[in-house]
């Protein structure tokens, strides 16, 4: 037999093209998707087929056609709108909404769909493009100019088009193989792959309340729009309306099969931050009572800092393999609990009889049972299956930790390749636009890559950390300034030098200064877990014409290999300046800048001599532990600089710190000899699913941290300090988050020098955390620090609706409304205390925040602070 092609149009009942309607083979796994202008054109071989063509909210329509040499004549097909039928009823005041009953139904069973499925394998063709609809002034020449060099159209920003093998394993595990791709622009975060590689028999897609989660009448409104038969099948269509429009939830129609009480189609809309996501899918029955999906599409539309863009893809799944999990899969008869009162009772009493109680597996052929019943075997079900599979955090997994793997060959396949194995014909502008992406590809192979340095800076701990990447092969001068990395013994090696260039800061103290440091340590093989690295620092003050130095040697282990546990053994020490207040780099790039342009200097510092040694033991994820002990002469140091590029009338603060409740402040030399332990312990848990293995997420638990500090009486300075630190983040609801920090400290032994008070995280400068409870935001850095008792609280709660959040359409755009609660009391100063209003997410990574501050319940002062978006890492969960 030789092959042939058939092709033609989709149209609609007004002969307008119907791009993407879904072309299936009957009794085969063959099938196409019709492309933007509604042509398709499949490979077949001579022999007769019967061809059914779907569109969601479309007619199904089916058509045999035989296929010879001599009938190869296009095929053109025409679908209509489907016309629902409503049933004529006898409607009182009283009586709900037919679709409730229907969802009852569906949602009592959606955890048994879900589950329904042992295994599948699948084959996933993925075409994505995408266009800049708006492009900021300032950019907009520079863009068309770079796309003009390349020959691209100045509205195209993305293409794409991959082929993977899907392999899913119940519960939870996604592998998918790519076995081509190419693409050229950049996707703007917009992937439908959380969406393809996730169910909405789930409680959650891609970060949205599914219509079927076990709580969506809490969040969804239904409405019944009618019924069709397809084939046999009665179809009822369902609007979804959330009572609260915004982000994360859906809105639109979900088609759902009687009796099976699968899904059959959906057209739902979305937004997740900002982005929103118009979604179709179309399922077909790959086994009797399990549909599955076979053609999903998805309209993409955004607004990033001020660049429109509009995506489409599709995803087309075929050649299903799929393996039944024979615990559930058997036909059932769902009652509804509310309509099928007393017969849901009866059958209920059948199931959960005393003497011999069923579970899901014991269940016959057309049993009856409630949809509730059915939602409690099932998660009954869940909860044994959970608790026999094997735990993670006990074991090595072999299962890849990454959902995705690329074939080593999947970029080097041809356009013949291409031209056989894709499921959609290209239009003229695509065919052009793949031509082009294959030249540039190859253009780019030819190219030499050349190195680039890529240059890490951690601004927000006491020791900024600087992190090298790229390879050096021999010095150069140049290295001491802008730093490198060297390689040795076939990278088991490495010697890093920082660069000096960016250690250069100001403060009143030192004037300018900056460091020269170096790292040298080792890279421990695949089978070897032990790792050293030693980092000496030199560092140069130019106003008080000092030299300070500090060296740190690390030793760590940080797996639980051959049963030891994790841990990090630390020895440093030289003459260096520190700050008093902890929660103030001493080396702080916003000190620098607020000195130099408002004279204002906020880091107060002092000079000591020093050897500290610390240990950290892991024993379990939910307790490490760790202790230190240290020998430090400290010294006062002095202002030596009262330079500003502005302000010039001004003068600097003395480096004494001011305090509120002394009259003067101990700065004297004194030597210390200070130990320290403490445990940090996370008790609560849930199991969370993890490619087939369950491990303990403590992300929802509280996080105690108990530590003590003693200063003994060898030395000067003799104290004792006991403090509780509690931290946690708490998810209450779609999109409301509470995050709180909270402190309680005491002096037993009252400490005599201001470098041993209890100091507070404050804060003085116009930005915010990133961490809403990490500091305060008007406090002042050293004003309330205490050497008696005293108690913090740092809280923020985000609000999904609040003031401005109560329109759908900012809550779409992904912004979040927030209330600022923070507090401090000690006995020398009770009652400080600030109460702010924030918006977060603006333009998806901005906030602002509006502070009073309340001394003993007295106004103080008002502030804005600035920052990036709290919680920033959840734009890219979906």
């Amino acid at each position: 037999m030789n092959g042939q092609s058939l092709s033609g149009h989709v149209y609609e009942n007004n002969n307008d093209p119907l791009p993407y309607a879904t072309i299936q083979i009957l009794n085969s796994d063959q099938g196409a998707v019709s492309n933007q202008d509604g042509y398709f054109q499949i490979n077949l071989k001579e022999g007769t087929y019967t061809l059914r063509f779907q569109y969601v909210g479309y007619r199904t329509k089916d058509t045999t056609i035989n296929i010879n040499r001599e009938n190869n004549r296009p095929l053109n097909v025409r679908i209509v709108h489907e016309s629902f039928t409503l049933p004529t009823v006898t409607v009182n005041a009283t009586d709900e909404d037919p679709a409730y009953t229907i969802m009852r139904r569906a949602i009592g069973k959606a955890s048994y769909h879900a589950n329904q499925i042992d295994e599948y394998r699948a084959r996933v063709y993925i075409k994505g493009s995408g266009r800049l609809l708006k492009v900021p002034f300032l950019f907009r020449n520079k863009i068309k100019k770079e796309l003009a060099k390349e020959g691209i159209d100045s509205t195209v920003a993305f293409a794409q088009e991959s082929v993977s093998k899907l392999f899913y394993k119940r519960p939870g595990q996604y592998r998918d193989t790519v076995i081509s791709m190419r693409s050229t622009g950049d996707d703007n975060n917009t992937s439908p792959n959380s969406f393809v590689y996730s169910s909405f028999y789930d409680p959650k897609v891609a970060g949205a309340i599914s219509p079927l989660a076990p709580n969506a009448f809490q969040i969804y409104k239904f409405e019944y729009l009618g019924y069709i038969e397809d084939h046999g099948v009665i179809i009822n269509k369902i609007k979804v309306t959330p009572r609260g429009r915004g982000d994360q939830v859906f809105e639109g129609l979900l088609y759902i099969t009687d009796q099976v009480w699968s899904i059959h189609s959906l057209d739902l809309l979305t937004s997740i931050w900002g982005i929103q996501f118009s979604i179709k899918q179309i399922f077909s029955p790959v086994e009797e009572t399990v549909w599955m999906p076979i053609d999903q599409i998805y309209d993409v539309n955004g607004n990033v800092f001020g660049f429109g863009f509009s995506y489409k893809y599709l995803a087309h799944l075929s050649e299903y393999r799929i393996k039944l999990n024979p615990d559930i899969n058997v036909p059932l008869v769902i009652l509804d609990d509310k309509k099928d009162k007393e017969q849901a009772e009866i059958a209920n009493k059948k199931i959960n009889s005393k003497t011999n109680p069923l579970d899901i597996s014991g269940l016959n052929s057309g049993q009856e049972l409630s949809a509730k019943q059915l939602r409690k075997m099932m998660k009954e079900y869940k909860a044994k299956e959970l608790e026999a599979m094997p735990d993670k955090d006990t074991l090595t997994i072999k299962f890849s930790e990454s959902n995705q793997v690329i074939d080593s060959m999947a970029s080097h396949r041809d356009s013949t390749y291409w031209d056989e194995i894709r499921p959609v014909a290209l239009t003229v502008h695509e065919i052009k636009g793949y031509s082009r992406m294959d030249s540039l590809s190859k253009t780019e192979k030819e190219k030499t890559k050349k190195d680039s340095t890529t240059v890490t800076i951690n601004l927000g701990d006491e020791d900024n950390s600087i992190n090298i990447n790229k390879v050096s092969t021999g010095f150069r001068l140049k290295h001491l300034f802008t730093g490198a990395l060297y390689n040795f013994e076939k990278n088991k090696y490495y010697f890093k030098i920082l660069p000096t260039l960016l250690t250069l800061n100001f403060n009143t103290v030192d004037g300018l200064h900056g460091s020269l440091g170096v790292e040298t340590g080792n890279r421990p093989e695949k089978d070897k877990s032990f790792e050293w690295k030693f980092k000496p620092e030199v560092l140069y003050a130019f106003a008080r014409e000092a030299i300070n130095y500090r060296g740190k040697l690390t030793l760590q282990n940080l797996t639980t290999k051959n049963k030891h546990l994790p841990w990090a053994l630390n020895f440093e020490g030289g003459r260096y300046r520190f700050g008093f207040n902890p929660y103030l780099s001493s080396n702080s790039y916003l000190n620098t800048s607020y000195s130099l342009l408002f004279k204002k200097n906020y880091s107060k510092l002092f000079e000591k001599t020093y050897f500290k040694s610390s240990l950290g033991i892991t024993p379990s994820k939910a307790i490490s532990l760790s202790a230190s002990a240290e020998w430090a002469d400290r010294s006062p140091l002095v202002n030596n600089t009262n330079f500003s590029f502005f302000h010039k009338k001004r003068t600097y603060t003395s480096n004494t710190p001011y305090n509120t409740a002394l009259s003067s402040i101990s700065l004297s030399s004194n030597e210390a000899f200070i130990t320290e332990v403490s445990i940090k312990w996370t008790p609560f848990y849930k199991y969370k699913l993890e490619n087939g293995y369950k491990s303990k997420d403590r992300s929802v638990s509280p996080e105690f941290n108990l530590s003590y500090k003693r200063g003994w009486s060898i030395a000067d300075a003799e104290f004792d300090f006991l403090k509780l630190d509690i931290k946690h983040h708490i998810h209450i609801g779609a999109g409301d988050d509470f995050d709180y920090t909270a402190s309680l400290g005491t002096f037993p032994v009252k400490a005599t020098y201001f470098q041993d008070y209890a100091h507070f995280p404050g804060n003085r400068f116009a930005f915010s955390p990133l961490d809403p409870s990490k500091s305060f935001r008007l406090l002042d850095y050293y004003a309330y620090s205490t050497n008696q008792s005293f108690i913090s609280f740092l809280g923020n709660y985000q609000f999904r609706r609040l003031l401005f959040t109560t329109s759908p359409w900012v809550r779409k755009k992904g912004i979040r409304e927030n209330i600022i609660i923070n507090s401090l009391n000690t006995r020398t100063h009770p009652m400080y205390n600030e109460l702010g209003y924030s918006i977060n997410y603006i333009f998806r990574v901005f906030r602002i925040e509006a502070i009073t501050a309340w001394d003993k319940f007295k106004y103080k002062e008002f502030g804005i602070r600035v920052g990036v978006a709290t919680g920033l890492q959840n734009l890219f969960k979906f």
